[in-house]
């Protein structure tokens, strides 16, 4: 009886620059969706939704700041919801 052979995997090479635009996609993509489902459930209207995306930029800008209340949140949200999210 013969061994089956493992499928050969293949190899992709992806540059600096394009990993870093498809990390900033999907990343663009996840704040639209979390700002979607927040406008959605809190019924925010637009200055209101303009308002939590300058708060979040600037929470970027100076993100050390923040770490011991968004560790705060990620274990609230850990809690309550039984969503783990990485950061």
């Amino acid at each position: 009886m013969k061994r089956a052979k493992k499928p050969k995997q293949e190899k992709y090479t992806v540059s600096r620059k394009r990993l870093k635009e498809m990390c900033d996609e999907q990343v663009e993509k996840a704040f639209l969706l979390m700002a979607t489902a927040a406008a959605d459930e809190m019924d925010l209207n637009d200055d209101e939704l303009v308002a939590i995306a300058q708060r979040a930029a600037r929470y970027a800008g100076y993100i050390d700041d923040h770490l011991i209340r968004m560790n705060q949140v990620s274990k609230t949200l850990e809690e309550k919801t039984g969503i783990k999210w990485r950061w």
